[in-house]
């Protein structure tokens, strides 16, 4: 069931579909460790249904986090 804050939707992650960038593009993440960090597609892990993101750097580090995540942890950002 979809419920709406404002202009905020609150849904069930299993009903999210992931929508993969190409490669360079740009991702938030919706679940997990980096949960609404936002990061760049590196390479794309068909056969293990991962990607490899790089996590924007945040605060004092400018340090960014190379992380392999399952599809259904981020999405495509439309800008």
């Amino acid at each position: 069931m979809l419920e709406s804050d404002g202009d905020k939707f609150s849904l069930p992650i299993k009903e999210l579909r992931t929508v993969v960038p190409a490669i360079g593009g740009r991702v938030k993440v919706l679940a997990g460790e980096y949960f609404g960090k936002v990061g760049t597609l590196k390479k794309v892990n068909f056969d293990q249904y991962t990607a490899q993101i790089e996590i924007d750097s945040s605060g004092n580090s400018s340090k960014s986090i190379i992380t392999n995540l399952p599809y259904e942890q981020f999405s495509k950002i439309y800008v």
